[in-house]
């Protein structure tokens, strides 16, 4: 018997997660994969530990490029590997349909000149009575 869930959830671990600062520490100095051999768990639950406490990976290929030689100044390497935020996307106008003629068998268009609302029967008419 468990006091609670995450009594049992914490009971049920293959091995015993790591500490947030120890987690990070492994993280800045060995690959993802070589973390996971040394706690005898994938690569996967890694990550998910990282999720878990916050903490931002190295972008894949990182140790690798290390291992060639091809980093970035120090300076540019640590402000790569942060997660970049999304720029905003800008507010597009909305537009605002007028009430018009519904007729049964027509197609309701916009006219190109005034934005007005009219029925149509042709496909290409764009063009209301009003203004042509």
């Amino acid at each position: 018997m468990y006091c609670s869930q995450s009594c049992l959830h914490k009971a049920q671990r293959r091995c015993t997660h790591p500490g947030k600062a120890k987690l990070r520490m492994l993280i800045n100095t060995m690959p993802i994969t070589k973390i996971a051999e040394s706690f005898g768990v994938s690569d996967n639950a890694v990550r998910k530990w990282c999720r878990m406490y916050g903490i931002e990976m190295r972008p894949r290929g990182y140790w690798r490029r290390a291992e060639c030689g091809k980093l970035d100044t120090p300076a540019v390497k640590e402000k790569r590997w942060r997660s970049r935020a999304r720029k905003p996307e800008p507010e597009r106008p909305k537009l605002v349909s007028k009430p018009g003629p519904r007729v049964i068998g027509h197609a309701s268009r916009r006219c190109l000149s005034c934005g007005a609302m009219f029925a149509s029967k042709s496909i290409g008419n764009r063009i209301c009575p009003k203004c042509s």
